[in-house]
Order: structure tokens, then C-alpha cells, then sequence
């Protein structure tokens, strides 16, 4: 272990990473495993985690998969979790939610298994959150990704901004605040979930727009109501 651990550490040099800890109490599986095939599409690899399997015997309990590229590293231990570090760019690919939100459910997984994988508590401690989860609009610090949609949002409805120019400043700002890590708990999280929702069904140019689709009219008023509701006071 003490030869994989040198190697996860070194990759790799002069370069922006994360680190998330993943549960794995079953080794290569689930979440594990999904993380491991995003890598390999990232590098345009064929190979899988299947490919693995006949293997498994001869690597033992751990195993270390790295990306030719040396973009993305996961360690896999005996020991009921993994390490993933990747780099900063690659955030919106292995942690959409963010880093922190992975690190907070690893911290609720090492509470529940904190007696059949001891060594799990040590990890959560290693890798905590490193921002806090903020639950009102007025937590927000204005210069976070979040409080750049936010931002977006009150200059849309004030008519500082149309649709379209709020689509792409909230994107951005969503992209800002996953790279970031940041996160948010209900009534915000909620706020936040159903602009996504809004918006992920609206189509900025024109040309790709579907008669079916929801008016910028009805989208700008759904908003509007959702920052006016009862839950957002």
C-alpha cells in the first residue's frame, strides 16, 4: 500500500487536482466502477473494468488505475473506500455536484461503516468539505458560483437581462460553483434544483426551440414565483 500511496500522491506534478473519497465496500463496483469507466472514455480506452476481473487474484486487495494521460488517478483498498484525484478541469466530468458534495456523502458513509472499516473515519477527517453548505440566499457570498446565479437571476427579473443572456450566465455560474465545490441545502437547494429544471428544457437559440416548448414568458414568471414562495422566505 505504502508503494501505491506514493504513487496516488505524485500525480501528478505542478498540476491542479481534487481528491474525492468514494465508498467502496465491494471494491471495483457501483460508484467505483462508474468513476473507473469515465476515465476510460475520457481517453477514448476500450478496455473496462471487466477486463480487470480475470486479474483481480494477482493485484490483491488494492488496486491503482491511472488515465495514459495522467489526468485521473483511482485507488481502490481493501480497506472500504477509494481515492479519486483528478484534474481541476475534468471537476464537471467525475464531481457535477461538486467535490464537496461527494466529500459530505463520504462523511455520512464513514458514520454508518465506522466499525466494519475503522480506517474509513480517518479518510472522512483527511478529506472534509471544504466549504459551507449554505441554506438562504443571503448566506451566498456574492463573488461564489452561486451567488453569480443568483445574481443572474435578480437581473433577469428585473429586466436587466433577457432569457437567453440569463441561460448562458447561469450555466456558467453552475460550472463555477461544481469546479468550486459549493454547496447548498434546502430551501436553497431546492430553489436552485428547479431553475435547473427550467432551464435544462430551454433551448437559448431559436432554431433548436420545439413548439411545445415552455414560452420565455412562463419560464420568466415560473422564477419569479419560485423566488417569491413561501419556502424562499
Amino acid at each position: 500500500m505504502d508503494v501505491l500511496a506514493t504513487v496516488f500522491e505524485s500525480m501528478p506534478g505542478r498540476v491542479d487536482t481534487r481528491v474525492v473519497p468514494l465508498p467502496a465496500p465491494a471494491g471495483i463496483a457501483g460508484r467505483v466502477e462508474r468513476m473507473a469507466e469515465t476515465g476510460s472514455a475520457l481517453v477514448e480506452c476500450d478496455a473496462t473494468t471487466g477486463d480487470m476481473r480475470p486479474y483481480s487474484g494477482e493485484l490483491g486487495g488494492e488496486r491503482l488505475i491511472a488515465t495514459a494521460d495522467g489526468a485521473s488517478m483511482l485507488w481502490i483498498t481493501p480497506d472500504g473506500y477509494a481515492l479519486l484525484r483528478f484534474r481541476a478541469d475534468l471537476t464537471p466530468v467525475y464531481a457535477p455536484s461538486g467535490v464537496d458534495a461527494l466529500r459530505a456523502g463520504f462523511g455520512r458513509y464513514a458514520r454508518k461503516v465506522r466499525r466494519a472499516f475503522p480506517e474509513v473515519s480517518r479518510i472522512a477527517e483527511t478529506y472534509p468539505p471544504t466549504n459551507h453548505a449554505w441554506r438562504h440566499v443571503a448566506e451566498v457570498p456574492a463573488e461564489s458560483g452561486v451567488g453569480r446565479q443568483l445574481a443572474a437571476i435578480r437581473n433577469l427579473l428585473d429586466g436587466r437581462m433577457t432569457l437567453p443572456e440569463f441561460s448562458r450566465a447561469w450555466w456558467h455560474a453552475r460550472r463555477v460553483a461544481a469546479q468550486n465545490g459549493e454547496r447548498t441545502m434546502d430551501p436553497l437547494a431546492w430553489l436552485l434544483n428547479e431553475v435547473f429544471h427550467l432551464m435544462d428544457n430551454y433551448a437559448a437559440d431559436p432554431e433548436f426551440r420545439s413548439p411545445n416548448d415552455l414560452s420565455e414568458e412562463v419560464i420568466i414568471e415560473s422564477i419569479r414565483a419560485l423566488m417569491s414562495s413561501e419556502a424562499m422566505r
